[in-house]
């Protein structure tokens, strides 16, 4: 038996009392997302689910996040799809991009049995890549000289493209 279960997209499910021609998005989501509760609760298990911000919560934050993205904070009300995803999770984290500078900040939304202060780590978009700062070991993954050349560095957006394309023609 597993201890978690990692569901990659909630929105990708598809519950069977909700007829996928008639019923709406946000009924399918709340009702997948009572289900994993039930059988996380019923098989001791943990479950992680990705799930987007609203249009509102979006737009909300464009501005704030254009400006100081280290500032933006989703809220509740700004998780996409049904009111019910929010009310059946335990714990909710939000994820903040700052693409150009390459970090990616962290902060708690929801939090029934954790508390920690928001957060950034190293993020690398085109290698799938979000490491903590002060252990930055993508050099050395990518090949141990550039791991020697680039001490205390992080790759740029070119240099993740040609190490992208470097990792795929081998």
């Amino acid at each position: 038996m597993p201890d978690a279960v990692f569901v990659d997209y909630l929105s990708n499910m598809t519950h069977p009392n909700v007829d996928k021609r008639s019923g709406q998005n946000w009924e399918n989501a709340g009702e997948c997302a009572v289900d994993l509760r039930n059988m996380a609760a019923r098989n001791n298990l943990v479950v992680f689910t990705a799930q987007q911000t609203n249009r509102s919560g979006l737009e909300k934050g464009r501005k704030k996040i254009d400006e100081s993205p280290e500032e933006y904070r989703i809220k509740m009300e700004d998780v996409a799809e049904s009111k019910l995803v929010v009310n059946f999770s335990d714990s909710i984290i939000g994820f903040t991009p700052d693409i150009e500078n390459l970090i990616i900040y962290f902060h708690k939304i929801k939090g029934r049995d954790f508390n920690f202060e928001p957060f950034a780590a190293t993020y690398y978009p085109n290698l799938s890549r979000i490491v903590d700062s002060k252990t930055d070991d993508t050099y050395k993954q990518i090949s141990p000289l550039a791991d020697r050349i680039n001490l205390n560095r992080r790759l740029t957006q070119e240099e993740q493209h040609i190490a992208v394309n470097i990792n795929e023609d081998i």
